[in-house]
């Protein structure tokens, strides 16, 4: 089995151009050039991502882009005018809008597929739109839908206890977070289970039990990092009341400290808060990772492309945590200027840490595609586009 990797040859100074520009016109426009700016984005990054020794290209025009946008912009000012003006009509709109996402994902989901490519053989979604609904709408809304009915019934009930609603509302929100993963599982096999690269189809093998399994893993994570940044600024905070001359529990009583002792307190105690918040973020940072690495090593390393072609990640969390922290902190220095390097160097990374495991000679398979697509003809999307393309590697 030969192991090719995936790598990206652009770099943070060229995009910056681009970005700049984009960002310049989308302004003068009055937002009108970000469908412009959107394809010069991601033909950047295809046309800079490569496989073996060809690299993706992204074919969308931007007029294509310019009627998802323009639609999605219609709804939502729509939906502010009438909310205010006639909120039973504007409430309407907002449950049209919401039985219309998933159809909207499942085109924006066929749209990007079509205009990627490898090598002039395009990508392709076939899932099914009941399948869209089921995934996207009816199974994340049902404890939210079952709460709703259940407090409905204690209200005709003529029940009215805070307590017991403030309860309904508690296990709606535990009930819908623990779904969480399900539907993440059913999303996920459905994205993949349905993708094709020419004729050849993706399967993946995830299972629901190990989405639970991973966030079990990254809530004891979150726990129990959360109990140990609190107990070391306990004890830091301890200290530095007792170095300020006062005791415990005079600082809590507020009795035996004179305005110097308080004074010197606040001033020792101030850069310990900034560090406090810092290590928060940076915890959360951490998690965040952790979670991305876990699930994005998981499908890779469970999806396959006709059996000829098995992805692979091997991300760490350690090392995502750097790249993420160190992003983070040049996004804060340079107040947003250095959102260009932050999107390469993330994009390298991801990249850098994929991997296409082929049967045989990729060159030989990707040659079939190319003969099997020329046989039944080029599928085109018109539009809709409202999310990212095929983004390979990410």
């Amino acid at each position: 089995m030969n192991t090719n990797h995936f790598r990206f040859t652009g770099s943070g100074d060229e995009y910056f151009k681009i970005w700049i520009v984009n960002i310049l016109l989308s302004i003068l426009t009055l937002g009108i050039y970000s469908a412009w700016a959107t394809v010069r984005n991601r033909r950047y990054f295809y046309g800079n991502t490569w496989l073996a020794e060809a690299n993706f290209e992204y074919h969308a025009t931007p007029m294509q882009i310019l009627v998802g946008r323009a639609v999605a912009i219609g709804l939502l000012v729509a939906y502010t005018l009438l909310s205010e003006t006639f909120p039973i009509i504007g409430f309407g709109l907002l449950l049209l809008i919401m039985l219309a996402a998933p159809w909207l994902i499942w085109r924006s989901m066929q749209f990007g597929a079509r205009m990627s490519s490898y090598r002039n053989v395009r990508f392709s979604f076939h899932g099914g739109l009941g399948d869209a609904y089921r995934y996207f709408l009816w199974i994340p809304l049902f404890p939210i839908a079952l709460g709703a009915l259940v407090a409905l019934s204690l209200y005709l009930a003529d029940i009215h206890s805070s307590t017991v609603y403030i309860n309904v509302m508690i296990v709606t929100g535990i009930a819908t977070y623990l779904i969480i993963p399900y539907v993440q599982s059913l999303a996920t096999r459905y994205h993949l289970n349905y993708s094709q690269y020419g004729q050849g189809k993706f399967v993946t093998s995830v299972t629901t039990s190990q989405f639970y399994v991973i966030y079990l893993k990254w809530l004891g994570v979150s726990v129990l990092g959360s109990v140990l940044v609190s107990v070391i600024f306990g004890i830091i905070g301890m200290l530095v009341i007792a170095g300020a001359g006062m005791g415990i529990s005079d600082f809590f009583s507020g009795d035996g400290a004179d305005e110097s002792q308080l004074a010197t307190l606040i001033m020792v105690m101030l850069p310990f808060i900034f560090l406090l918040y810092f290590i928060i973020i940076l915890f959360g940072v951490f998690t965040n990772a952790y979670l991305k690495t876990q699930m994005r090593n998981y499908v890779f390393n469970h999806t396959a492309l006709d059996n000829a072609i098995a992805l692979g990640s091997s991300l760490t969390t350690w090392g995502l945590f750097k790249v993420y922290a160190t992003n983070l902190l040049l996004i804060m220095l340079t107040m947003g200027l250095a959102t260009p390097w932050v999107k390469v160097r993330l994009h390298r990374f991801m990249l850098e840490h994929t991997q296409a495991h082929v049967e045989g000679d990729l060159g030989q398979y990707v040659t079939q595609q190319q003969n099997l697509q020329s046989s039944l003809g080029d599928e085109m999307g018109d539009a809709f586009d409202l999310q990212g393309g095929f983004e390979v590697g990410l």
